[in-house]
């Protein structure tokens, strides 16, 4: 069976949350085959990066101008970096997640912490986000606690914390893969190497979209997930 609905929502057009709707921009087809077809539900939004940081400081004015300065001046002591140009808009404002399987206990934060997805981020120059994240993590040592690997020519630095949480980044062309679990880090690269992989536009498995206007935000769950919870 198929079914579909449509609704229209009635949102303010007026203050504060008016002024961030345009902040959002279309989810691209190349978007969506980024999330493989086996994933069990996902989450995709674009984002002016650029114009978010305009609409913070002309709705919250002197305040947040003063605030994001002071971000950029304690990076800079602290990495040697401006955390705001070089971090945040060194992201293209693309952002995804994805569950992989069902948390074993929703009710369980450890269950959560434990890792059931993938988390994308798509960056301008990857090689730049990594040095970047190179100079933030040497801060205080942090980088002794990293294990640095390498997964079918990807770099990945895993963090060994705890047997049962390994939280991962992996750095491909043009996006940062994350998950607190390293397995499903080296499954999303299998995806993104292989010829072929089907993604959720390909997969024959039965979906229910929830879409933004013209594309600002997709959201989707297959039956299994939601019978699974």
């Amino acid at each position: 069976t198929h079914a579909e609905a449509v609704m229209n929502l009635h949102l303010p057009t007026v203050g504060p949350v008016a002024k961030f709707l345009d902040v959002l921009t279309p989810v691209t087809t190349d978007d969506l085959r980024l999330i493989p077809d086996y994933a069990l539900s996902f989450y995709a939004a674009r984002f002016d990066l650029e114009l978010l940081l305009e609409r913070t400081v002309e709705i919250w004015g002197d305040v947040a101008a003063e605030s994001l300065e002071e971000m950029r001046q304690a990076s800079i002591g602290a990495t040697g970096r401006d955390l705001i140009d070089d971090f945040v808009l060194g992201f293209d404002g693309y952002f995804a997640t994805y569950e992989v399987e069902p948390p074993t206990a929703p009710y369980d934060i450890s269950s959560l912490l434990a890792g059931q997805g993938v988390y994308i981020a798509g960056v301008h120059d990857t090689e730049e986000m990594l040095e970047v994240l190179d100079d933030i993590i040497s801060v205080g040592g942090m980088d002794s606690m990293i294990d640095f690997r390498d997964y079918k020519d990807v770099e990945i630095w895993v963090v060994e914390a705890d047997p049962s949480i390994t939280p991962a980044i992996a750095f491909l062309d043009g996006q940062i893969l994350f998950s607190p679990n390293v397995a499903h880090i080296e499954r999303a690269i299998d995806h993104a190497v292989t010829a072929g992989s089907q993604s959720v536009l390909d997969g024959k498995t039965g979906r229910q979209l929830l879409e933004y206007g013209a594309g600002g935000f997709v959201v989707s769950y297959q039956d299994t997930a939601l019978a699974a919870w």
